[in-house]
């Protein structure tokens, strides 16, 4: 449930986003990297500039550490995304994300 995530966002111990590469994307995958601190469930998604999700990576457990995820980008048309990792229904960090084919 979310009292497990109250609980590490008053430990500071929320997942962070460290990075997206390339960005811009020129090719079919980017390399999201998620920095844990705890062992908790996580999933990503990328929205579109209307709010829509249009594509979603199923959750998944990660260890505490830094992780490179890959991402598959080639059905998505070039333009201006926003990738969001969430535990549960929320939305932990969000970044922007640029697709160029």
């Amino acid at each position: 449930g979310d009292s497990m995530l109250v609980q590490l966002m008053r430990d500071g111990n929320i997942p962070e986003l460290s990075f997206i590469k390339p960005n811009p994307v020129i090719g079919r995958a980017m390399i999201v990297g998620v920095k844990m601190h705890n062992e908790i469930p996580v999933s990503f998604e990328i929205v579109d500039m209307q709010g829509k999700v249009v594509a979603k990576l199923s959750e998944q457990v990660l260890s505490k550490g830094l992780h490179e995820i890959p991402v598959d980008t080639s059905t998505l048309p070039s333009g201006s995304y926003m990738l969001s990792l969430r535990a549960g229904s929320t939305i932990l960090a969000s970044s922007n994300v640029s697709i160029q084919k």
